[in-house]
């Protein structure tokens, strides 16, 4: 899962979060160092699943929760 969730390809990392999301309805922020500010990777990835149409309202909802407990 890590190595899915850490890839370097966006498209990868994107797969990764949607199949763990749907397995466990949260998102994997515990897989980046989060502690000074969210990681890009993990940015980037939310920023995809955002504004991707095919994005369930309840990915939304999770999104916006880890959002919310991360650094800025």
């Amino acid at each position: 899962m890590k190595a899915a969730a850490t890839h370097k390809d966006p498209a990868v990392r994107k797969r990764a979060f949607i199949d763990y999301f749907e397995r466990f309805a949260e998102f994997p922020s515990y897989l980046f160092d989060n502690e000074v500010k969210i990681d890009d990777r993990l940015f980037e990835t939310m920023q995809d699943l955002l504004k991707d149409s095919e994005t369930t309202k309840e990915m939304h909802k999770g999104i916006e929760a880890l959002l919310g407990r991360l650094p800025s």
